[in-house]
């Protein structure tokens, strides 16, 4: 790091140290920060998602500089092991920080099919109980409780059977409206998730790979070791 500190000017160096803690706060506090200023909901979700993926952007530059710049080094002053251990550590932490977004993303996509999941099995059970039922009142309560289980988890208006044994369509109240949105709100937010894990691999994957080739590849005069 010694050496890379040296190689920039200190005008770089500040940039860098600028980009690098800009890009890490909006990778990893604006969630929490946009949360506390206004409630949950999939406008925040977009915002969040850009505020990350501008966040990530910022320090997988700094640090794709910062590997490109150890190679080049390494080529100009010899491979120690110091200098490869360098280079190892600044693509293991890319790496890193990839497969962290794949892991978390994968969770909260576990979360959400789960939800999902426990309603075609929530319906299942509910009709199970209704074909069982022996009163007209439970069969009722149970045929209601689909109606509104449909609309909450599918968003879907079916019949239901009242007490009397007329057919009608179900008018969902205001929490099921909420229990609604809030699903809705989740599922939107898992396409958004994983719209931005994609763009967040390929940004510190390619920017590995990128700077990797320029330090290879790039005219360098072979310095010997002082």
């Amino acid at each position: 790091m010694k050496e890379i500190r040296g190689y920039l000017s200190r005008r770089n160096r500040l940039f860098a140290a600028v980009a690098a803690t800009v890009g890490a706060c909006l990778a990893n506090f604006s969630g929490p920060i946009l949360l506390k200023l206004a409630p949950l909901n999939s406008s925040l979700a977009v915002i969040e998602s850009i505020l990350k993926v501008t966040g990530n952007l910022l320090l997988a530059s700094t640090i794709a500089v910062f590997l490109a710049l150890s190679i080049k080094i390494a080529r100009m002053r010899g491979f120690t092991a110091k200098r490869v251990a360098t280079i190892a550590l600044f693509c293991m932490f890319s790496m890193a920080l990839a497969a962290m977004t794949y892991k978390v993303n994968a969770m909260f996509n576990d979360f959400v099919k789960y939800v999902t999941t426990q309603s075609a099995v929530s319906q299942k059970m509910l009709k199970d109980k209704m074909a069982l039922a022996s009163t007209l009142d439970s069969k009722a309560k149970i045929s209601f409780l689909i109606a509104q289980d449909a609309y909450e988890k599918v968003g879907m208006i079916i019949n239901y059977i009242d007490i009397n044994g007329i057919e009608r369509r179900f008018q969902p109240d205001q929490e099921a409206i909420k229990n609604r949105e809030m699903l809705h709100m989740f599922q939107t937010m898992s396409k958004m998730q994983n719209l931005t894990t994609l763009a967040i691999i390929i940004i510190w994957s390619l920017s590995t790979v990128i700077a990797v080739i320029f330090g290879i590849t790039c005219r360098v005069e072979i310095e010997g070791d002082t």
